[in-house]
């Protein structure tokens, strides 16, 4: 490489950080992200005997303990390990598909890749797969390398590339087909050449191995809790992969258009790119779906993240068949594009657990319990609810419990009694993506339960998703165990719902508030109330009464109203909406709904 090259290279590096720099601390940790961070504030000797029990080899972990332990463990200085391992995936790319095929491929291929949605997605994200994207492009690089140049320096390169591929995720497995099909297009004509590379893939595979066959996880025969991909999960992932299904018929058309052009003109100098390209992408893919059904199911989008990458490659070449320097510009352009307008540096969460937190510590008090549920989400709940609480991986759960914070349903209700130990219970779960919205509304209504079967003066529960708009939060208390909301006495305010309206709408919204209350007679004074907050200040407060006529009748009333969110207007602000009962005297209420209008 020349003078202007490392010039080159040098500018992909910086143009890769400018662009995925921005919003890399926007999102809460997730769930995944906080267990990897939490893990790796243990010693050492912790993290790898942890391994044994996890089916993620310990490589992420260990280096990003040393990285948190320089940098810290807030969002956007963990995320900075993701982002420059993946500006260094676009710069091994640029080198390698620059010193075996052309400047000009590798250029186009750096482009999309800098340009994509997913790879933005992960560089934001403190987990190993950006790691994994750096080190399975050195592994394909190093391979050609090994292929044109056999030198010793190339082949262990070569394995070791490779056995760091397998050590930062264990899915990057289904790599070493499409590396093996590839050497064996080349056997005739360097059959030497092959059984050397072959032999260092070979090398790297039983590394990997070794550790996988004597850890405990594997041999405990743990299974995952997904099921065997159906066409429906492969579409799915397909377009997960490409944001949606417009980018991925836009290159289908391109891989077609350079088929017939290569077979019309052919262009052997890119057959070689483009069988490259083809095995990465689609290989890796079919992989993962056959052990899927054969093994144990791991198919999702993220574990064929190789497949994105193999498809970037696979695009530069079919784009570099085409002879017209003009239509050739206008293809990468559109691709471009079309790539650019699918990025989000925002969201690349679907949780928001600093407003969980931030509500349930503003309400807290003596006579109030915090449930996490699941219970392995505490992981997550405490680094945002107390950072003292996260950095002290002993103590985490002990010092959650002793601020009343619980994971288990005994520590709130014993075990064997009736009574629980607290008034109001907080209830903060995060279920985020629109497959989880009947999961999510299940589980409001089946924990609304807990309140009338352990007669407790109220529930709050809080659900956070920045990205898809709940088509409906609903408090049922009538269900199962016809337990109904009674307010009376003490009891002035039912059970609430919040909503983070910005994170979860993001554009102007008529929302639809309603509540069904009852009562024996004599009540002239019941509300609902609805508020949209900011930083804790009421700006927007509405209450509709109940009519006084029909409170004296045992039949059931419904309260409705109806709020505007207007975005630009109300800004951070979340929905807060209740039952108020000011004369508290005995109101029953039932079925607190939020929802967006009937179209």
């Amino acid at each position: 490489m020349g003078r202007r090259d490392y010039l080159l290279l040098f500018v992909i590096l910086l143009v890769n950080v400018l662009v995925k720099l921005p919003g890399l601390g926007h999102s809460s940790f997730d769930l995944d992200e906080a267990v990897h961070l939490w893990n790796a504030q243990k010693p050492l000797s912790d993290i790898i005997a942890h391994a044994a029990d996890d089916p993620n080899p310990p490589l992420y972990n260990i280096l990003i303990s040393f990285w948190i332990k320089a940098f810290g463990v807030d969002e956007a200085p963990a995320r900075w390990f993701s982002l420059l391992f993946s500006a260094l995936g676009a710069g091994a790319m640029f080198v390698f598909l620059k010193r075996n095929f052309n400047v000009r491929l590798a250029l186009m291929a750096v482009t999309l890749f800098t340009l994509s949605a997913v790879q933005l997605k992960f560089a934001h994200n403190a987990r190993p797969y950006s790691m994994m994207v750096f080190f399975m492009v050195c592994s394909y690089g190093l391979m050609l390398e090994s292929l044109r140049r056999p030198s010793a320096w190339n082949l262990a390169g070569y394995a070791m590339a490779t056995a760091l591929m397998l050590y930062a995720h264990p899915t990057s497995v289904f790599n070493l087909p499409a590396q093996g099909l590839f050497l064996l297009i080349h056997l005739r004509q360097h059959r030497a050449t092959v059984i050397k590379a072959g032999a260092s893939l070979a090398l790297a595979a039983a590394t990997y191995l070794v550790w996988h066959v004597n850890i405990s996880f594997f041999k405990s025969g743990t299974g995952t809790w997904l099921a065997p991909p159906d066409l429906d999960d492969v579409l799915l992932a397909i377009s997960q992969l490409n944001v949606g299904d417009q980018l991925f018929w836009l290159q289908c058309a391109i891989a077609v258009t350079a088929v017939l052009l290569l077979v019309r003109f052919r262009e052997k100098e890119m057959t070689m790119p483009i069988v490259l390209g083809l095995l990465w992408t689609v290989l890796p893919f079919v992989g993962n779906f056959a052990f899927s059904h054969v093994s144990d199911p791991i198919f999702q989008a993220k574990y064929v993240l190789s497949a994105q990458v193999g498809m970037t490659v696979l695009m530069a070449a079919c784009i570099s068949v085409i002879r017209w320097p003009f239509v050739q510009g206008a293809v990468l352009s559109t691709l471009a594009v079309t790539m650019f307008h699918l990025m989000d540096w925002k969201v690349t969460s679907g949780e928001d657990w600093r407003a969980a937190t931030d509500i349930v510590k503003a309400d807290e008090g003596p006579r109030t319990a915090t449930f996490v549920s699941p219970w392995f989400q505490f992981q997550t709940f405490a680094y945002h609810y107390d950072r003292n609480i996260y950095r002290d991986p002993d103590t985490t759960q002990s010092a959650l419990v002793a601020r009343r914070v619980f994971t288990a349903w005994h520590d709130i209700v014993p075990e064997g009694s009736d009574r629980p130990l607290y008034a109001r219970v907080h209830f903060v779960e995060s279920q985020s993506g629109v497959e989880n919205q009947q999961q999510r509304l299940d589980s409001l209504r089946a924990n609304a339960h807990l309140v009338a079967e352990h007669h407790l003066e109220g529930i709050n529960i809080y659900t956070f998703d920045l990205r898809i708009p709940p088509p409906q939060l609903h408090l049922d208390f009538e269900e199962e165990h016809d337990g109904l909301q009674v307010l009376e006495g003490d009891k002035e305010f039912s059970s609430v719902i919040l909503v983070p309206l910005d994170l979860t709408f993001g554009s102007d919204t008529t929302l639809v508030i309603t509540a069904k209350v009852r009562s024996g007679g004599g009540l002239d004074q019941v509300f609902l109330v609805a508020s949209f907050i900011n930083d804790g200040d009421y700006v927007v407060h509405v209450q509709a009464g109940a009519d006084p006529g029909q409170l004296g009748s045992t039949e059931w009333q419904t309260i409705s109203t109806e709020m505007r969110y207007e975005w630009a207007k109300h800004g951070a602000s979340g929905l807060k909406t209740f039952v108020w009962n000011p004369s508290r005297r005995r109101v029953e209420v039932d079925d607190l709904e939020v929802s967006l209008p009937t179209p």
